[in-house]
């Protein structure tokens, strides 16, 4: 590791940008993610379905719920670090 006060300035920018993302989300939400209500065909609930269904990965990733119940939310993530190295130095 490049020491611990550049982690601790590289995650706390990732937590900002996380915090940002849900900020926008949220707000996406109130507007019903841009798409009225009165028009909704078929298209727009797969693409709200794909993204309720990405959504509740990552909060089974963090709460350790469904298919993460017996895992440790930091072990995964440093898997998942970890194999995107591996694929980024072939």
């Amino acid at each position: 590791m490049k020491g611990q006060h550049q982690a601790t300035k590289i995650y706390a920018d990732h937590v900002t940008g996380i915090k940002a993302m849900l900020k926008r989300l949220s707000e996406a939400g109130e507007q019903h993610f841009f798409t009225d209500p009165a028009t909704v065909n078929w298209a727009d609930v797969g693409s709200i379905e794909h993204l309720a269904h990405k959504l509740r990965e990552i909060c089974d990733m963090t709460f350790n719920e469904g298919e993460y119940a017996d895992h440790d939310f930091k072990e995964t993530l440093h898997l998942h670090h970890e194999h995107g190295r591996r694929l980024h130095s072939r």
